[in-house]
């Protein structure tokens, strides 16, 4: 075949690699960023910036550590930007060669035309597209697993010696993305045991790549104390005991990605059908592919296990990488979501590739029915890819600009206004007073500490407390309602302003050997809460509490409002934090004292520098 006969061929590539890459990098600023996310960006920014070589991931929902190699890929572009808009980016460019990869893996064993139009629709696949634009370690999975089935293809059954290295690596990074990854287990050992015969030292040297690439992630394991088996697994285990039940969930679901039906979920229950009334309503002819799935499975199944064929193993790769995790998740052994079926998508248009070209070949005999065939897959083809991308493109629009409680989360858009905002006053120093305060668990504190990655000093405050110091420093907060940096209406007002600290009188009320100074308090009648105003020497390598207990004129203690004096991450010498503890009732005096809660929860008390006292009354007025 000359060059020229390839033009359409190519040309038909070009223009569905560029619609995916439109799709999948286009307008990063409609993206969430939420905790999970900027908690895997903070970890990658410090391992870009040389700060960390992580052995582990972010912490998971199942108590077992992540794997870093999730992290390792995402320092890529935080290498380049601290900003999260080329990080959103680079998870869609990567899904991006998913879609390339699947039609190489298509073309190897179809028609070209075949492979273009399942391209085309996984291209333009709604919820591919979802999970293509956002900073998920579950969505790096699609290009790594296609990847791995696609080497163990042309290890064990097309013999390439190249590909006998490259296939356990790659398996091992794809396993370390996320635990998602396991559901392709079955489909890599039965091309293991098919290509059994054709394991040589090539196949070695891929294994000891592999393990090499595991290594970090067995010392942190082993750090960590994660190999020990402690009590977790049988936690884990005891949980899934009780909640399992079989489900027809994960078929539903599956058919939904494959369809592209019922992604006005993102919008959530208050405004789903703000969006609905938006576009056609076409579910019902979408739900077509979801049925043509259905059918294509029946088909590769029956054929599977009543014939001998060329292509018969890779079909069974593929059924495996399809059901395995459907049926698994059917059991209800673990909670199912949908994005737990992400690693699948390729595979279901894969499946369809497979059915619908056996189709075209069965009538290769009829010309007149091959044609007609060819005409109404054309037509369909063209149908269901515009639908698609028009459910989409208005979801997008309507995501950024309309409120979504409960559902979609802030646009990246209008948080990077805030940081681009912040970062225009070029500060050193930089407070968040949002609702919590606890990096890592607090959804504000987390997503601004990665957003403002580039500052030197970040920390945070909650409504119990202001942070002072003896310099300038810049205040994001969401206290007020007005003269807002643009957000929609149901995300939070932000307003950033210079805090001086530098008048704060100078009292001291008593000392404690922690480098704290007491400068002074007030009792506060009307609502019995007391403002205590400390101020901070020395930097802490550990949590420090306040005891603030609460007597009555016979010394009874009557109230209690123990509380973390603030995160020892945060302190630095000359700060002052105006701090309310709230009583509840009136009392005649406060026993005030400080104290360390130990690993085996012992308290640690911290005594005052002078008389060795271990608290100091305030008497109320």
């Amino acid at each position: 075949m000359n060059d020229r006969s390839r033009l359409p061929e190519i040309a038909s590539f070009v223009f569905i690699l560029g619609l995916a890459l439109v799709l999948r990098v286009g307008w990063p600023e409609i993206t969430e960023f939420k905790r999970d996310e900027a908690n895997l960006s903070i970890l990658a920014l410090d391992f870009a910036n040389g700060r960390v070589f992580p052995l582990l991931g972010i912490a998971s929902s199942v108590g077992f550590p992540n794997a870093p190699f999730n992290v390792y890929l995402l320092g890529i572009p935080y290498f380049f930007s601290s900003s999260p808009v080329l990080a959103t980016q680079f998870i869609g460019l990567l899904n991006v060669l998913a879609v390339v990869l699947t039609y190489i893996f298509l073309r190897r064993h179809v028609n070209v035309w075949v492979a273009l139009g399942v391209m085309l629709l996984f291209a333009v696949s709604p919820w591919s597209l979802i999970f293509s634009r956002k900073i998920w370690a579950q969505n790096m999975l699609p290009l790594f697993v296609v990847a791995t089935i696609l080497t163990g293809i042309w290890a064990f059954v097309d013999k390439k010696r190249s590909s006998h290295v490259a296939h356990p690596a790659l398996l091992v990074i794809t396993g370390q993305i996320h635990y998602g990854a396991f559901v392709i287990i079955p489909a890599c050992a039965a091309l293991w045991w098919y290509g059994r015969r054709t394991i040589s030292r090539y196949t070695a040297f891929g294994v000891l790549l592999a393990l090499i690439l595991l290594l970090p992630y067995i010392v942190g394991l082993a750090q960590s104390g994660a190999l020990s088996f402690d009590g977790r697994l049988e936690r884990i285990s005891g949980d899934a005991e009780t909640s399992a039940m079989l489900t027809s969930a994960p078929v539903r679901e599956m058919l939904v990605l494959i369809a592209g039906t019922e992604i006005h979920a993102l919008a959530g229950e208050e405004a789903f059908r703000d969006y609905l009334a938006q576009v056609p309503a076409v579910y019902p002819l979408l739900n077509f592919l979801g049925y043509l799935l259905i059918a294509s499975v029946v088909w590769l199944v029956f054929k599977a296990v009543t014939r001998r064929y060329d292509r018969r193993i890779v079909d069974i790769v593929a059924l495996l990488w399809l059901i395995f995790p459907i049926a698994i998740y059917a059991t209800g052994l673990i909670t199912f979501y949908i994005h737990y079926l992400i690693p699948t998508i390729p595979a279901g248009f894969i499946i369809i590739g497979f059915t619908l070209d056996d189709i075209r070949r069965s009538l290769s005999d009829k010309p007149q029915l091959l044609n007609g065939a060819k005409l109404a897959g054309g037509i369909g083809l063209a149908i269901f890819s515009a639908l698609h991308l028009l459910l989409f493109v208005n979801l997008l629009n309507f995501l950024y600009y309309n409120a979504t409680p409960n559902a979609f989360g802030e646009p990246l858009g209008y948080l990077i206004q805030v940081r681009d905002a912040v970062l225009e006053e070029n500060p050193q120093y930089v407070v968040g007073r949002f609702d919590g305060l606890a990096l890592e668990f607090d959804e504000q504190p987390t997503v601004f500490y990665a957003l403002l990655y580039d500052v030197p000093h970040v920390r945070f405050e909650d409504r119990d407390r202001l942070v002072y110091r003896d310099e300038p420093t810049l205040v994001i907060t969401t206290d007020y309602q007005t003269d807002c940096i643009s957000t929609r209406t149901d995300n939070p007002c932000y307003r950033i302003y210079w805090r001086d600290g530098r008048s704060i009188p100078d009292d001291l009320v008593t000392s404690f050997e922690n480098g704290v100074d007491i400068m002074s308090y007030h009792w506060r009648n009307d609502d019995y809460c007391v403002d205590i105003r400390w101020r901070i020497n020395v930097s802490a390598d550990r949590e420090y509490n306040f005891a603030v207990h609460g007597f009555d004129a016979q010394d009874e203690r009557i109230a209690i409002a123990d509380s973390l004096s603030w995160p020892a991450r945060y302190w630095r010498g000359g700060d002052v934090v105006s701090q309310t503890f709230c009583l509840g009732v009136p009392v005649d005096y406060i026993m005030l004292g400080m104290y360390h809660i130990r690993p085996d929860n012992t308290l640690d008390v911290v005594n005052q520098r002078d008389d060795f006292e271990t608290m100091t009354r305030l008497n109320v007025e």
